[in-house]
């Protein structure tokens, strides 16, 4: 799920090909975005992902929230709970802080 103008928030990322000794630039999806289309999906995984953003305060569920009422009509329902239950997720510490490893 891609909300409007997601285009306009990749991230540019350089990697490197060390065999051929090449820089390649690629972009990425915006944190906020990626963590948008988790909540979406609303898979155990996906609240461990988002609460990990959070609590590490890589980006703020206000960044999340404010691309949600560009989401389709019919998936805003299911978003709004799963952020709401993300919200949930972060206050009593769940996540296994996969981003601090």
């Amino acid at each position: 799920m891609l909300t409007e103008g997601w285009r306009d928030r990749l991230v540019p990322y350089k990697i490197k090909d060390g065999a051929k000794r090449k820089e390649y630039e690629v972009l990425c999806l915006s944190l906020p975005d990626i963590c948008l289309n988790k909540l979406c999906w609303g898979r155990p995984k996906d609240y461990d992902f988002v609460s990990s953003v959070i609590s590490g305060k890589h980006i703020r569920m206000e960044e999340i929230e404010s691309l949600a009422g560009s989401v389709q009509s019919k998936y805003r329902n299911i978003l709004r709970q799963n952020i709401k239950k993300a919200k949930g997720f972060i206050r009593q510490g769940k996540n296994n802080s996969i981003l601090h490893h």
